[in-house]
């Protein structure tokens, strides 16, 4: 896409970069093709990684879907040769100043259990909104037949508020928690797709918000008799469920958990088994979970004063799938009366769910 710069050094920081497009400020999301996938040797892209691509800038070039997707509108995307992937090209919102760069759900939420540091837990009333704004957007999203497939609270953005004065008289950022923004649409694709599901990277960080059976290759149990399974809406739901459980405690689902990601003694099975140990053996999720034994077993259980229990009924629900919605644990969502039914069920047992509690 002509006309759109980035500094060298930001390139390769991560999958997020700050640039500039015609004069306006704005981001560059990348995404990086399956390297396991079917070699090019003339040097260019997968077509159908390429076609998928566009239609999802496509998708992300309408106000009105962007508005309903709460997505930041996406100019367009271009294609790095030299790097061999694919940039989406996206806008800040007109009411941030052009120099405030967007800031992760993730990383405030980790800054807020910092020591020493300023950030603020928000208020239960920010924290159900939030929860209520996400869960409304992957119901819109999965209502056109789209999954997103990385969900998870890196890519929820956020901006400040008008800067305010704090008590020394110095500009005092307040983040807008009830305009978040869904980013990283980076392996998403029509939900009646027939291709194959194409790969996630190899990143733990990112797996432990993924449903066990599409982590990673190495992620997967031999009991899994090495078969991946193509992505679905209830995986997508999974993740959702994820992020609304860290936003319920305020910390990061490896904080929640006691993962080190960082350790190097950090093995596949340990993200493989999150969704086991929030959901397995009568545990629960939702409130703050704490670790105890019942029956020399390591259990989960849950503090419902923390979030209330219907904020941990619906955590339980995204996090145990189709059986929560009235649903067979392996029913083939790609049949259209299993679709409508599952989005039928999400919509009554976890958006209207949500709406339903006054803080």
């Amino acid at each position: 896409m002509p006309g759109a710069t980035t500094s060298p050094s930001d390139i390769d920081e991560g999958v997020r970069t700050e640039a500039i497009y015609n004069n306006t400020s704005v981001w560059i999301e990348w995404k990086h093709p399956d390297p396991s996938g079917p070699p090019q040797y003339d040097g260019g892209m997968d077509p159908k990684i390429h076609a998928r691509v566009r239609k999802l800038a496509a998708l992300l070039s309408k106000n009105n879907r962007t508005v309903r997707f709460r997505a930041p509108f996406c100019r367009g995307y271009f294609i790095d040769q030299d790097e061999g992937r694919f940039g989406l090209v996206f806008e800040k919102p007109a009411s941030v100043p052009p120099e405030t760069a967007p800031t992760s759900l993730h990383t405030l939420i980790r800054a807020a259990n910092t020591p020493g540091s300023t950030v603020e837990v928000p208020s239960l009333t920010d924290r159900i909104t939030l929860m209520k704004i996400l869960a409304e957007t992957v119901e819109r999203l999965h209502a056109v037949d789209w999954l997103h497939k990385g969900l998870r609270s890196t890519n929820i953005l956020l901006f400040p508020k008008f800067p305010r004065k704090d008590s020394g008289g110095e500009d005092e950022e307040e983040m807008n928690y009830l305009a978040p923004y869904i980013s990283g649409f980076d392996y998403s694709r029509p939900a009646t797709s027939d291709d194959m599901t194409e790969r996630p990277l190899e990143n733990p960080a990112a797996d432990i918000y993924r449903h066990p059976t599409v982590q990673h290759e190495g992620n997967r149990e031999a009991s899994l008799g090495g078969h991946r399974e193509n992505y679905k809406p209830s995986f997508d739901i999974y993740s959702l469920g994820i992020v609304l459980l860290e936003i319920a405690h305020w910390k990061t689902i490896d904080q929640i958990l006691s993962i080190d990601l960082e350790s190097p003694r950090l093995r596949p099975k340990d993200t493989w088994a999150v969704r086991e140990r929030l959901v397995g053996g009568g545990g629960g999720a939702g409130g703050e979970v704490v670790r105890g034994k019942r029956g020399g077993e390591e259990t989960f259980e849950v503090r419902k004063e923390l979030s209330g229990a219907t904020v941990e009924g619906v955590v339980r629900a995204c996090l145990e799938g189709p059986r929560a919605f009235g649903l067979d644990e392996g029913c083939d969502e790609k049949r259209e009366v299993v679709a409508a039914g599952l989005q039928r069920a999400f919509g009554e047992g976890v958006v209207r769910k949500l709406a339903s509690i006054k803080v």
